[in-house]
């Protein structure tokens, strides 16, 4: 029999809940029956250049770098929220019945998500803040969807999604699922505020079908100079997991699938904000789910998308290779930390953790010390070169006779021999600092 729908009564008896859980062998602090608290907003960290700022329904703005390597639009919070039903992951699943052959649709984190709705919505994030989780469970056909956002130094975006049957009944379902409003690289956070729907005219999307890439680019570089300015990086979004029956470059088939259930593929899209979204009609039985990934990164050039194409085409375990490098990129946010010495082991999980939160933010605010302050004299040379020129002239001798590596107290003592205040400044204001 089908799980009975949640009433009245059961839907006042839920409360926010907050415990560590084990989730797919990994310690999570979970939040159960999320979509009745607020809506507030998370840091995604990792130790390579990407940065995610994410809600607790879903909304998010990420990109690598700064700002303007956004790969969803930045924005202030409230503006980030308002535009979670055109931006970041969207899902929609039509659950598939013969008396109702149109089937129902279900969208999990919707901005229709409220807390009377028929569903319970769960948050997770690791104690390292390197991955976040929203769950949320249909009631009325027994289906769990979740998913995962974490980073890969190498590929860069990785966000896993699961759909499984928690119900007694197998259940046939159409489902259409990935990422609205992808940036092309070259569209900068000040000229994306302003002149927003002018980026979309210079945007082309294409599809590698062998391969589901996705690649999004800028036909050229929007500006009102008399000079070439092209277009030459790309953001990539590939998909693995399952063979999609439709895959889309953009979000105008929505409605139409919101009201049949079928879409096209999209090849070539142009003059339209990007998107990556692929269909899937399937058969789930009781405690099957089935599993696919999406990964998206950005400044990619020809030879990296040629050479990312290749591979997808040639690789057959995609997930291990991608998986590993999440791996890589786990441990050395590791250490990070541990050079800071925000790692402690102790019975007390929320102080462990809260200390380790800490010294994570702190380091991202001022940084680490770079091989126990020991500096690279080609990067001290280069830093006296660009901040005064004159100097750098003046110390030419002193600046080519350093070692390759030296320490930076060592550094210090060799610059104040020079009895010049202009390269004891520069001196004392070079710190060998990373990750800040």
């Amino acid at each position: 029999m089908r799980p009975e729908s949640v009433s009245v009564t059961q839907m006042s008896e839920r409360k926010v809940v907050g415990s560590y859980v084990s989730l797919d062998g990994e310690t999570y602090y979970a939040i159960r029956n999320s979509q009745l608290m607020p809506e507030f907003y998370m840091s995604l960290v990792g130790a390579d250049d990407h940065w995610m700022f994410v809600s607790s329904r879903g909304a998010l703005s990420a990109g690598r770098r700064n700002p303007d390597g956004a790969i969803f639009p930045y924005a202030a919070d409230d503006q980030i929220s308002a535009m979670r039903a055109q931006s970041g992951p969207i899902t929609l699943v039509r659950v598939l019945s013969p008396e109702s052959p149109a089937g129902t649709l279900w969208a999990p984190f919707s901005e229709s998500g409220d807390a009377c709705r028929d569903a319970e919505q769960t948050v997770y994030k690791t104690p390292m803040g390197n991955k976040v989780v929203f769950e949320e469970r249909h009631a009325a056909s027994g289906l769990c969807f979740r998913y995962r956002w974490t980073f890969s130094p190498r590929f860069g975006f990785v966000r896993d999604c699961w759909l499984e049957n928690t119900g007694a009944e197998s259940q046939d379902i159409s489902l259409l699922d990935g990422l609205q409003n992808v940036l092309p690289v070259g569209v900068g956070s000040e000229f994306w505020m302003r002149y927003s729907n002018l980026g979309n005219a210079y945007k082309k999307s294409e599809l590698i079908s062998e391969s589901q890439l996705g690649i999004f680019y800028l036909s050229s570089i929007p500006t009102d100079r008399a000079e070439p300015s092209e277009g030459l990086r790309s953001t990539v979004v590939w998909h693995s997991g399952f063979s999609p029956d439709s895959t889309l470059l953009s979000s105008e088939q929505l409605e139409q699938f919101k009201c049949c259930g079928s879409v096209d593929t999209e090849t070539s899209v142009r003059g339209r904000a990007g998107a990556f979204l692929v269909s899937k009609r399937t058969h789930l039985s009781p405690g099957e789910s089935l599993h696919w990934r999406q990964v998206a990164d950005l400044g990619k050039d020809q030879t990296d998308v040629i050479n990312l194409d290749v591979w997808l085409r040639s690789n057959a375990d995609h997930i291990k290779e991608v998986n590993e490098d999440i791996g890589i990129g786990e441990e050395a946010l590791k250490r990070l930390i541990g050079s800071s010495d925000g790692l402690q082991c102790g019975s007390n999980l929320n102080r462990v953790n809260r200390h380790f939160s800490n010294t994570l933010f702190n380091v991202m605010r001022g940084g680490v010390p770079l091989k126990n302050y020991l500096v690279d004299a080609d990067d001290f040379r280069k830093h006296v070169a660009i901040f005064n020129s004159k100097v750098a002239s003046r110390h030419e001798e002193l600046l080519s006779a350093l070692p390759d590596e030296v320490r930076h107290d060592e550094l210090n003592a060799r610059v104040r021999q020079q009895q010049d205040v202009d390269l004891r400044r520069l001196g004392l204001e070079y710190l060998p600092l990373a990750f800040s």
